[in-house]
């Protein structure tokens, strides 16, 4: 199945699941789309479904989590960013800020499912190496895919009133690019690269 690319249609939000089974039918079609296109977390409305099921698939020694139908009941106050792409954006990497946990609840799991950092303390040298961040940041993108969001989106880019720290000190890490080319490095590391045509994201 192709990939859906075009914005108009992932504006629309998607209906929710009628049962668990056809949820977790979609979700089989999701994890072998997956598969094919190499990323970590798939909705259903990106395959042209309009069903409100989503599959997340960070930790490669673990199964798949597919999401029935569902809903962020709670935020952290705290944020971080990332750096995020999207297999309905090809080629495109956005720096977002996103909650550094979410509480959600679905259909298809009786609890409600946390998502956090491994790590209680994440520094710039280790947080994009965390798999429980990128885990929640990936839950928070497939989710906003099923309610009509992209990570182009302002509130997601550059919300109000953000609590994070916007002043970049020398030895703080950055993502750079250069054509289809990206690195982590010291910001005092970019200075120089910059001049030879590399951008900070």
């Amino acid at each position: 199945m192709k990939i859906v690319t075009n914005k108009i249609k992932l504006r629309v939000p998607t209906k929710p699941c009628v049962s668990v089974s056809d949820g977790l039918e979609i979700g089989t079609s999701l994890i072998r789309e997956l598969g094919k296109h190499g990323g970590i977390g798939l909705a259903a409305n990106q395959l042209g479904i309009n069903s409100s099921v989503c599959v997340i698939h960070v930790r490669k020694d673990g199964l798949p989590k597919v999401l029935v139908n569902p809903k962020i009941v709670s935020r952290s106050d705290e944020l971080v960013t990332y750096i995020e792409g999207c297999l309905s954006l090809p080629k495109k990497l956005i720096k977002t800020i996103r909650n550094k946990s979410i509480t959600i609840v679905c259909d298809n799991f009786e609890n409600e499912i946390i998502f956090q950092p491994d790590s209680d303390t994440l520094t710039n040298e280790n947080y994009l190496e965390d798999l429980g961040l990128l885990e929640c940041v990936c839950a928070q993108h497939e989710i906003g895919h099923l309610n009509g969001e992209l990570i182009t989106d302002p509130k997601i880019r550059f919300p109000k009133n953000p609590k994070v720290s916007t002043k970049i000190n020398r030895n703080d890490m950055v993502m750079i690019q250069k054509g289809d080319d990206t690195q982590m490095v010291k910001y005092k590391k970019s200075e120089n690269l910059i001049k030879d045509g590399w951008k900070i994201i």
